[in-house]
């Protein structure tokens, strides 16, 4: 490819020929291209307006498109709230931090527990009247 610099309107001589390489999209944007080329907003949209974000539905392999996907949700066992699951393949691109709340406002990160591929978010429930989990997960 030859480039000609332009510069306040004046065009100058090609310079030396350059190689552009372009590497195949990978994580989201593979995810995205290969498998839903439609989809709308981007990794923190929510094409199907279902309340989940593109990039969580990416990382929990459900299909951002839809809004009739089975979801991850916290279970209560006596005196602790444990959300866990385990990411869809080849989602090292993102990273996932579990998130608390008793008023839907202040939000407090929780520590990810599970030493393997998955998530384990855990958080005591004695002497609260209510607790909000959730998931916050960015893209690298």
């Amino acid at each position: 490819m030859k480039v000609r610099p332009i510069f306040d309107g004046a065009s100058f001589g090609f310079g030396p020929a350059l190689t552009i390489e372009v590497g195949a999209a990978s994580g989201f944007d593979a995810w995205v291209s290969n498998d839903y080329p439609a989809l709308l907003g981007g990794f923190s949209g929510d094409h199907d307006g279902d309340g989940i974000q593109n990039g969580i539905e990416y990382l929990l392999g459900t299909n951002p498109t839809s809004a009739f996907n089975e979801g991850v949700y916290p279970d209560f066992s006596g005196a602790t709230a444990t959300l866990s699951f385990v990411p869809a393949p080849a989602t090292d691109d993102v990273t996932c931090i579990g998130q608390y709340s008793q008023d839907l406002r202040s939000w407090t990160d929780i520590i990810d527990s599970d030493p393997g591929p998955g998530y384990t978010f855990s958080i005591s429930t004695e002497e609260v009247d209510r607790i909000f989990m959730r998931l916050k997960v960015t893209q690298q």
